[in-house]
């Protein structure tokens, strides 16, 4: 193995990903200052459910690790409430601990920088992704470490601070995924879905949907290559995947049968194909200036930039990859553009 080769055995963080947090950082931290968000001013970042429900919940959650009281159930929220089936969905992050640094009339100001930093990590598991997957380094990794971390997804939806936890680890999941498949290494794979599952369920169902179709898609590939170790290869995405559910079942069993009292466990999977939009228009959403939505019936929030769509051309005329491999990723891409 050659030298730029074993560069790239151990995961370690380098000066790329500590550009690629502080870019975001310094973005946000602009829309703070133009915006007149607290220290810059009198507003606060906080809206519609980050600031009606969240924000009590982080109130409430510092209460009782500072007095040291039971999680498992509320007084203070309405009549009663089942605390440990809320944290399960809303607090249950490992970052939201460091509330217990903050003094209880800063709360809404923990929860807009824990925002801030939420992003910012982001942008650096994005770099640390695409340095590892493409096994070298490059400023263009940066670029695009942006271009997730200031998605129209996260200009959407920053205010749900419980998904973001699963945005940012997203990049370590596959990654770690791809080093299982390749290289056997479990860790990294089995930590990061297992952090993400309990950090928020209902974002790292999606991801496990997703999961499950890229590995299809990966396996077809070492299939072609080779057949030696193949079943060992699906009993460790098998194994590894349930063992990183079961590490998030202390709060996912109180979370599954909580919700079995709830109007959501009438909720099911759709039974048919139905197109909710169409595909023309969805790619004329990836242009510039397009306005995020919200709300129960809108168009998703896939702005990526429109850097993306010029390149996409550059990448199936690459001589250098082959036909399989553009079809691989025309095939994903398209079945999940379809899947909106």
């Amino acid at each position: 193995m050659n030298r730029e080769r074993s560069a790239f055995e151990k995961i370690r963080l380098g000066k790329q990903e500590i550009i690629s947090f502080l870019l975001p950082l310094l973005a946000m931290l602009g829309i703070f200052v133009a915006k007149g968000v607290f220290p810059f001013g009198k507003e606060s970042f906080l809206r519609t459910d980050l600031y009606h429900q969240y924000a009590p919940f982080f109130q409430e959650f510092q209460r009782k690790l500072q007095s040291g009281e039971s999680l498992l159930y509320s007084f203070h929220i309405g009549l009663g409430s089942n605390f440990i089936a809320l944290i399960a969905y809303y607090l249950a992050s490992p970052l939201n601990w460091f509330i217990l640094l903050f003094p209880k009339g800063l709360v809404i100001e923990y929860v807009s920088y824990l925002v801030l930093l939420k992003i910012a990590l982001t942008g650096a598991t994005a770099s640390l992704y695409f340095r590892y997957h493409f096994q070298k380094n490059s400023p263009y990794f940066i670029i695009f470490a942006l271009l997730y971390a200031l998605s129209g997804y996260i200009a959407a939806y920053s205010w749900n601070v419980m998904w973001l936890d699963c945005v940012l680890l997203f990049p370590l999941i596959l990654l770690g995924l791809e080093r299982m498949m390749e290289r056997g290494e479990v860790g990294l794979y089995t930590v990061s879905l297992a952090l993400s599952i309990l950090s928020n369920y209902y974002i790292s169902i999606m991801i496990c949907l997703f999961l499950v179709v890229y590995f299809l898609f990966q396996f077809f590939f070492i299939l072609r290559e080779r057949r030696q170790g193949i079943f060992l290869i699906l009993f460790r995405f098998g194994l590894y995947s349930l063992l990183a559910g079961a590490m998030a079942a202390v709060f996912l069993l109180p979370a599954y049968f909580a919700l079995r009292f709830t109007a959501s466990s009438s909720i099911s999977f759709p039974k048919t194909f139905t197109q909710y939009f169409g595909i023309i228009d969805m790619l004329a959403r990836q242009f510039a200036f397009v306005e995020t939505e919200q709300g129960l019936k809108h168009w998703p929030n896939i702005y990526a930039g429109t850097l993306l769509l010029f390149l996409l051309p550059l990448y199936y005329r690459n001589q250098s990859i082959s036909l399989s491999r553009k079809c691989f990723y025309a095939s994903l891409s398209i079945f999940f553009f379809l899947s909106f």
